[in-house]
Protein backbone atom coordinates (compact mmCIF):
# COMPACT_ATOMS: atom_id res chain seq x y z
CA UNK A 1 0.00 0.00 0.00
CA UNK A 2 1.35 3.27 -1.19
CA UNK A 3 0.42 6.03 0.93
CA UNK A 4 -1.56 9.07 -0.21
CA UNK A 5 2.23 11.08 1.35
CA UNK A 6 4.15 9.83 -1.40
CA UNK A 7 1.82 9.78 -4.30
CA UNK A 8 1.96 13.19 -3.67
CA UNK A 9 5.25 13.88 -4.30
CA UNK A 10 4.92 12.53 -7.64
CA UNK A 11 2.32 14.99 -8.42
CA UNK A 12 4.48 17.92 -7.59
CA UNK A 13 6.74 17.62 -9.99
CA UNK A 14 3.13 18.22 -12.49
CA UNK A 15 1.08 20.68 -10.82
CA UNK A 16 1.38 23.77 -9.12
CA UNK A 17 -0.94 24.67 -6.20
CA UNK A 18 -2.00 28.37 -5.00
CA UNK A 19 -1.04 29.36 -1.69
CA UNK A 20 -4.53 29.99 -0.62
CA UNK A 21 -5.36 26.07 -1.89
CA UNK A 22 -2.43 25.05 0.58
CA UNK A 23 -3.80 27.39 3.15
CA UNK A 24 -7.11 26.04 3.07
CA UNK A 25 -6.14 22.41 3.03
CA UNK A 26 -2.96 22.68 5.77
CA UNK A 27 -6.16 24.46 7.81
CA UNK A 28 -8.28 21.32 7.09
CA UNK A 29 -5.02 19.01 7.54
CA UNK A 30 -4.80 20.25 10.95
CA UNK A 31 -8.38 20.32 12.40
CA UNK A 32 -8.76 16.60 11.35
CA UNK A 33 -5.07 15.71 12.82
CA UNK A 34 -6.40 17.73 16.30
CA UNK A 35 -9.45 15.29 15.99
CA UNK A 36 -7.35 12.13 15.24
CA UNK A 37 -5.43 13.29 18.11
CA UNK A 38 -8.52 13.62 20.92
CA UNK A 39 -9.69 10.46 19.73
CA UNK A 40 -6.32 8.93 20.59
CA UNK A 41 -6.41 10.65 23.98
CA UNK A 42 -10.44 9.06 24.04
CA UNK A 43 -9.20 5.37 23.43
CA UNK A 44 -11.12 5.51 20.11
CA UNK A 45 -8.24 4.15 17.70
CA UNK A 46 -10.37 3.20 15.41
CA UNK A 47 -11.94 6.97 14.72
CA UNK A 48 -8.62 8.29 15.22
CA UNK A 49 -7.66 6.39 12.07
CA UNK A 50 -10.15 7.63 10.02
CA UNK A 51 -9.23 11.51 11.03
CA UNK A 52 -5.80 11.06 10.46
CA UNK A 53 -6.56 9.71 7.09
CA UNK A 54 -8.87 12.47 6.33
CA UNK A 55 -6.21 15.01 7.26
CA UNK A 56 -3.93 12.78 4.58
CA UNK A 57 -6.82 13.52 2.00
CA UNK A 58 -5.91 17.12 2.48
CA UNK A 59 -2.19 17.01 1.72
CA UNK A 60 -2.19 18.51 -1.25
CA UNK A 61 1.08 18.27 -3.34
CA UNK A 62 3.61 19.40 -0.65
CA UNK A 63 4.74 17.53 2.03
CA UNK A 64 6.93 18.04 5.26
CA UNK A 65 6.70 17.59 8.43
CA UNK A 66 3.06 17.64 8.77
CA UNK A 67 2.18 14.78 6.43
CA UNK A 68 5.23 12.89 8.41
CA UNK A 69 3.68 13.21 11.88
CA UNK A 70 0.13 12.64 10.50
CA UNK A 71 1.97 9.49 9.31
CA UNK A 72 3.26 8.62 12.16
CA UNK A 73 0.28 8.86 13.76
CA UNK A 74 -2.17 6.44 11.81
CA UNK A 75 1.07 4.22 12.14
CA UNK A 76 0.27 4.14 15.91
CA UNK A 77 -3.27 4.22 15.26
CA UNK A 78 -2.60 0.72 13.75
CA UNK A 79 -0.21 -0.38 16.74
CA UNK A 80 -2.88 0.23 18.81
CA UNK A 81 -5.52 -1.75 16.69
CA UNK A 82 -3.25 -4.45 16.80
CA UNK A 83 -3.04 -3.79 13.15
CA UNK A 84 0.67 -4.40 13.20
CA UNK A 85 1.04 -5.29 9.67
CA UNK A 86 -0.73 -1.64 8.45
CA UNK A 87 1.82 0.19 11.23
CA UNK A 88 4.65 -1.59 10.24
CA UNK A 89 3.50 -0.41 6.60
CA UNK A 90 3.43 3.02 7.32
CA UNK A 91 6.32 3.23 8.96
CA UNK A 92 8.47 1.28 5.91
CA UNK A 93 6.69 4.52 4.01
CA UNK A 94 8.52 6.96 6.28
CA UNK A 95 11.77 5.27 6.37
CA UNK A 96 11.51 5.32 2.30
CA UNK A 97 11.13 8.90 2.47
CA UNK A 98 14.12 9.19 4.89
CA UNK A 99 15.85 6.30 6.29
CA UNK A 100 17.56 8.32 8.92
CA UNK A 101 14.10 9.11 10.85
CA UNK A 102 15.14 7.66 14.12
CA UNK A 103 11.77 8.23 15.33
CA UNK A 104 10.64 5.76 12.44
CA UNK A 105 13.61 3.65 12.73
CA UNK A 106 12.88 3.02 16.92
CA UNK A 107 9.37 2.14 16.27
CA UNK A 108 9.86 -0.44 13.36
CA UNK A 109 12.15 -1.82 16.11
CA UNK A 110 8.73 -1.87 18.32
CA UNK A 111 6.54 -2.72 16.14
CA UNK A 112 8.66 -6.19 15.11
CA UNK A 113 9.28 -6.91 18.72
CA UNK A 114 5.74 -6.89 18.98
CA UNK A 115 5.27 -9.09 15.93
CA UNK A 116 7.98 -11.53 17.18
CA UNK A 117 10.50 -11.18 14.97
CA UNK A 118 13.21 -10.49 18.06
CA UNK A 119 16.46 -10.49 15.78
CA UNK A 120 15.08 -7.76 13.44
CA UNK A 121 13.53 -5.85 16.26
CA UNK A 122 17.07 -5.81 17.57
CA UNK A 123 18.86 -4.44 14.71
CA UNK A 124 16.07 -1.51 13.99
CA UNK A 125 16.85 -0.15 17.37
CA UNK A 126 20.93 -0.70 17.01
CA UNK A 127 20.55 1.32 13.68
CA UNK A 128 18.10 3.78 15.42
CA UNK A 129 20.73 4.22 18.40
CA UNK A 130 23.52 4.84 15.34
CA UNK A 131 21.55 7.12 13.42
CA UNK A 132 22.06 9.52 16.77
CA UNK A 133 24.49 8.11 19.40
CA UNK A 134 23.36 11.32 21.92
CA UNK A 135 19.75 10.31 22.35
CA UNK A 136 20.60 7.95 25.46
CA UNK A 137 16.61 8.16 26.17
CA UNK A 138 15.56 6.02 23.46
CA UNK A 139 18.55 3.68 24.24
CA UNK A 140 17.21 3.59 27.87
CA UNK A 141 13.96 3.08 26.02
CA UNK A 142 15.08 0.31 23.72
CA UNK A 143 16.59 -1.37 26.96
CA UNK A 144 13.22 -1.25 28.94
CA UNK A 145 11.25 -2.32 25.58
CA UNK A 146 13.90 -5.61 25.27
CA UNK A 147 13.37 -6.57 28.85
CA UNK A 148 9.74 -6.09 29.16
CA UNK A 149 9.68 -8.71 26.46
CA UNK A 150 12.31 -10.94 28.36
CA UNK A 151 15.01 -10.42 26.38
CA UNK A 152 17.76 -9.92 28.96
CA UNK A 153 20.65 -11.04 27.05
CA UNK A 154 19.53 -8.80 23.71
CA UNK A 155 18.52 -5.70 25.74
CA UNK A 156 21.98 -5.62 28.10
CA UNK A 157 23.99 -5.69 25.09
CA UNK A 158 22.32 -3.21 23.40
CA UNK A 159 22.54 -1.16 26.66
CA UNK A 160 26.64 -1.45 26.94
CA UNK A 161 26.95 -0.75 23.17
CA UNK A 162 24.83 2.45 23.43
CA UNK A 163 26.97 3.19 26.52
CA UNK A 164 30.03 2.86 24.97
CA UNK A 165 29.53 5.64 22.10
CA UNK A 166 31.99 8.35 22.38
CA UNK A 167 30.56 11.75 23.20
CA UNK A 168 32.13 15.11 25.40
CA UNK A 169 30.59 17.35 28.00
CA UNK A 170 27.80 17.14 30.52
CA UNK A 171 25.52 15.73 28.15
CA UNK A 172 27.29 12.97 27.49
CA UNK A 173 28.45 11.96 31.25
CA UNK A 174 24.97 12.65 32.57
CA UNK A 175 23.27 10.30 29.52
CA UNK A 176 26.33 7.78 30.34
CA UNK A 177 25.10 7.71 33.58
CA UNK A 178 21.81 6.72 33.49
CA UNK A 179 22.99 3.70 31.43
CA UNK A 180 25.79 2.41 33.82
CA UNK A 181 23.18 3.01 36.42
CA UNK A 182 20.61 0.77 34.79
CA UNK A 183 23.64 -1.97 34.30
CA UNK A 184 23.98 -1.93 37.51
CA UNK A 185 27.48 -0.32 37.68
CA UNK A 186 26.60 1.98 40.45
CA UNK A 187 30.25 3.06 41.03
CA UNK A 188 30.80 4.42 37.55
CA UNK A 189 27.76 5.84 37.35
CA UNK A 190 28.33 7.76 40.01
CA UNK A 191 31.68 9.25 39.04
CA UNK A 192 29.99 10.41 35.85
CA UNK A 193 26.77 12.37 37.56
CA UNK A 194 29.73 14.01 39.72
CA UNK A 195 32.03 14.26 36.59
CA UNK A 196 29.22 15.85 34.58
CA UNK A 197 27.92 18.35 37.79
CA UNK A 198 31.66 19.30 37.76
CA UNK A 199 31.05 20.29 34.62
CA UNK A 200 27.94 22.37 35.52
CA UNK A 201 25.31 20.55 35.58
CA UNK A 202 22.84 21.22 38.10
CA UNK A 203 20.12 18.40 36.97
CA UNK A 204 23.32 15.77 37.51
CA UNK A 205 23.53 16.06 41.54
CA UNK A 206 19.75 15.19 41.26
CA UNK A 207 20.61 12.37 38.50
CA UNK A 208 22.94 11.05 41.88
CA UNK A 209 20.61 11.35 44.44
CA UNK A 210 18.43 9.31 42.24
CA UNK A 211 21.07 6.78 42.19
CA UNK A 212 21.68 6.99 45.87
CA UNK A 213 17.89 6.80 46.58
CA UNK A 214 17.39 3.69 44.50
CA UNK A 215 20.45 1.81 46.27
CA UNK A 216 19.17 2.73 49.46
CA UNK A 217 21.56 5.78 51.01
CA UNK A 218 18.63 7.88 51.43
CA UNK A 219 20.95 10.30 53.87
CA UNK A 220 23.12 10.71 50.68
CA UNK A 221 20.19 11.47 48.32
CA UNK A 222 19.22 13.67 50.68
CA UNK A 223 22.22 15.80 50.86
CA UNK A 224 22.71 15.83 47.05
CA UNK A 225 18.80 17.44 46.81
CA UNK A 226 19.70 19.72 49.11
CA UNK A 227 22.78 21.12 47.91
CA UNK A 228 20.60 21.16 44.26
CA UNK A 229 18.00 23.34 45.57
CA UNK A 230 20.36 25.54 47.39
CA UNK A 231 22.13 25.88 44.17
CA UNK A 232 19.12 26.57 42.17
CA UNK A 233 16.23 28.77 43.22
CA UNK A 234 13.79 27.83 40.25
CA UNK A 235 14.04 24.29 39.05
CA UNK A 236 13.87 23.62 35.64
CA UNK A 237 11.76 21.47 34.08
CA UNK A 238 14.10 18.40 34.00
CA UNK A 239 15.20 19.14 37.92
CA UNK A 240 11.19 19.18 38.92
CA UNK A 241 11.56 15.39 36.74
CA UNK A 242 13.96 14.42 38.68
CA UNK A 243 12.61 15.95 42.04
CA UNK A 244 9.26 13.95 40.74
CA UNK A 245 10.86 10.63 41.01
CA UNK A 246 13.05 11.30 43.79
CA UNK A 247 10.31 11.48 45.86
CA UNK A 248 8.13 8.75 44.48
CA UNK A 249 10.81 6.38 44.90
CA UNK A 250 10.77 7.42 48.51
CA UNK A 251 7.32 6.95 48.80
CA UNK A 252 5.85 10.55 48.78
CA UNK A 253 3.34 10.23 45.95
CA UNK A 254 1.51 13.10 46.86
CA UNK A 255 5.01 14.86 47.03
CA UNK A 256 5.65 13.40 43.45
CA UNK A 257 2.68 14.68 42.20
CA UNK A 258 2.93 17.96 43.34
CA UNK A 259 6.29 18.31 41.12
CA UNK A 260 4.79 17.07 38.62
CA UNK A 261 2.06 19.83 38.60
CA UNK A 262 4.64 22.25 39.24
CA UNK A 263 6.23 21.46 35.80
CA UNK A 264 3.22 20.81 33.36
CA UNK A 265 0.51 23.04 34.65
CA UNK A 266 2.67 25.98 33.47
CA UNK A 267 3.11 24.42 29.72
CA UNK A 268 -0.79 22.67 29.64
CA UNK A 269 -2.14 26.21 28.18
CA UNK A 270 -0.98 26.45 24.06
CA UNK A 271 0.99 29.12 23.44
CA UNK A 272 4.48 29.46 20.97
CA UNK A 273 6.85 29.95 24.09
CA UNK A 274 5.37 27.03 25.78
CA UNK A 275 5.40 24.65 22.50
CA UNK A 276 8.90 25.58 22.22
CA UNK A 277 9.56 24.63 26.04
CA UNK A 278 8.10 21.18 25.50
CA UNK A 279 9.96 20.54 22.44
CA UNK A 280 13.28 21.13 24.53
CA UNK A 281 12.65 19.44 27.35
CA UNK A 282 10.79 16.34 25.60
CA UNK A 283 12.93 13.44 27.52
CA UNK A 284 11.58 15.53 30.72
CA UNK A 285 8.21 15.92 30.25
CA UNK A 286 7.39 12.10 29.34
CA UNK A 287 9.55 10.96 32.60
CA UNK A 288 7.08 13.62 34.44
CA UNK A 289 4.20 12.13 32.72
CA UNK A 290 5.00 8.14 33.79
CA UNK A 291 5.79 9.53 37.01
CA UNK A 292 2.24 10.98 37.54
CA UNK A 293 0.56 7.60 35.94
CA UNK A 294 2.77 5.22 38.74
CA UNK A 295 1.90 7.49 41.66
CA UNK A 296 -2.12 8.01 40.58
CA UNK A 297 -1.55 4.11 40.24
CA UNK A 298 0.12 3.55 43.79
CA UNK A 299 -2.71 6.34 45.25
CA UNK A 300 -5.45 4.06 43.83
CA UNK A 301 -6.92 6.42 41.57
CA UNK A 302 -7.43 4.07 38.43
CA UNK A 303 -9.62 6.08 36.73
CA UNK A 304 -7.19 9.13 36.36
CA UNK A 305 -4.23 7.18 35.67
CA UNK A 306 -5.98 5.55 32.55
CA UNK A 307 -6.86 8.86 31.64
CA UNK A 308 -3.12 9.79 31.82
CA UNK A 309 -1.87 6.88 30.55
CA UNK A 310 -4.02 6.66 27.21
CA UNK A 311 -2.80 10.67 26.81
CA UNK A 312 0.48 9.34 26.95
CA UNK A 313 0.27 6.86 24.97
CA UNK A 314 -0.96 9.33 21.80
CA UNK A 315 2.23 10.90 22.63
CA UNK A 316 4.82 8.22 22.62
CA UNK A 317 3.33 5.02 20.82
CA UNK A 318 6.41 2.96 20.47
CA UNK A 319 6.24 2.94 24.35
CA UNK A 320 5.83 -1.03 24.74
CA UNK A 321 5.98 -1.13 29.05
CA UNK A 322 3.38 1.79 28.85
CA UNK A 323 0.94 0.12 26.33
CA UNK A 324 1.17 -2.86 28.79
CA UNK A 325 0.65 -0.59 31.03
CA UNK A 326 -2.71 1.09 29.72
CA UNK A 327 -4.20 -2.70 29.31
CA UNK A 328 -3.76 -3.08 33.10
CA UNK A 329 -4.98 0.25 34.26
CA UNK A 330 -8.04 -0.30 31.74
CA UNK A 331 -8.49 -3.52 33.79
CA UNK A 332 -8.75 -1.62 36.94
CA UNK A 333 -10.65 1.56 36.31
CA UNK A 334 -14.50 2.12 36.39
CA UNK A 335 -16.35 1.06 33.13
Amino acid sequence: MKKKIFAAVAAAALFTVSLTGCTDKSKKQDEFKAAGIEYMKAGNYAEAKTQFERALDNAGYVIGDRERDINYYLASADYMLADLDGALERINALLEFNDKDQDAMFFKGCILLAKGQNEEAVSCYNAAMEIDPGNYDMGIMAYENLMSFGLTEEASALLNKAVSYTGEGSVKSTGKGRMLLILDRYEEAINAFEEAALLGNNEALLYEAKAMAEHGDTEGAAAKREKYLSQVKEPSIEGLSLLAEIARISGDYQGALTYVDQALLPLSEESEENTKKLMQNQSAVKSLKRTEIACLEFTGDFNKAYEKAAAYMTAYPADVAAARELVFLDSRRDQ
